[in-house]
């Protein structure tokens, strides 16, 4: 609720000139792609009616909505039930098929920690994970992919698999990093795994002597990775 405040304020114009319906509808639109990269008509016109109080209403939001869709500026998408009340932006389709190259790309692309044998075995001697945990562990020690996305609900035990992968890649001579869009996600990370957690944006700010990532070995532990 905190990040979507903060993406509706970021929203808002400044400007004493009245902007139009469409304007409040793209500037909805960006603020709910900074959370999703899909978002339900409701939550637009919601969005677009709570940046633009007071100037416009609903009626003009929907004009608009139906103006931009017309115009490709907005894309209407179907979900699994038929649904056809979720929209996109060109922008964000943009930003989703490069995100889906970059990890294929990263298919069979790095060498694996260890064998499936051994990581089999390493994972097994975690007698406090659960199966979905040590399976966890298991495919990321092995894994020939550059990418490995984790779901799962919140108190799964990501985390918590994720710090025995830490303490087995560190005996292995790699660098560990603790990773997320805030910094409550990035400290969370780093308190389970053991690892300085760090925003992403203050790592990347940081000098290019300090970015000394392409010179060893390194697993980067990200936090939150759909709100990127």
């Amino acid at each position: 609720e905190l990040e979507r405040e903060r993406a509706l304020e970021a929203g808002k114009n400044n400007d004493k000139e009245r902007l139009t319906a469409v304007d409040y509808v793209n500037k909805a639109a960006e603020a709910l792609s900074k959370m999703e990269s899909t978002a339900t008509v409701k939550d637009l016109i919601l969005t677009a009616a709570r940046i633009g109080i007071g100037d416009i209403n609903t009626d003009e939001i929907r004009t608009a909505i139906a103006d931009l869709t017309a115009e490709k500026e907005i894309i209407g998408l179907t979900n699994d039930k038929g649904d056809k009340r979720i929209i996109t932006t060109p922008e964000m389709q943009r930003t989703e098929k490069e995100i889906i190259d970059n990890i294929r790309a990263g298919v069979k692309n790095v060498t694996p920690l260890m064998s499936q044998e051994k990581a089999i075995e390493t994972a097994e001697k975690y007698e406090t994970l659960s199966d979905n945990q040590r399976e966890f562990v298991e495919k990321v020690l092995s894994s020939d992919s550059q990418f490995l996305i984790v779901q799962g609900y919140s108190g799964a035990g990501k985390t918590f698999a994720a710090a025995k992968v830490t303490d087995e890649a560190k005996e292995l001579g790699f660098t560990i990093r603790a990773l997320g869009p805030t910094a409550a996600a990035a400290r969370e990370l780093g308190n389970s795994t053991g690892v300085e957690g760090q925003t992403l944006s203050r790592y990347f700010k940081q000098s290019d002597e300090k970015l000394d990532f392409q010179q060893g070995k390194e697993i980067w532990l990200v936090d939150e990775a759909s709100m990127i």
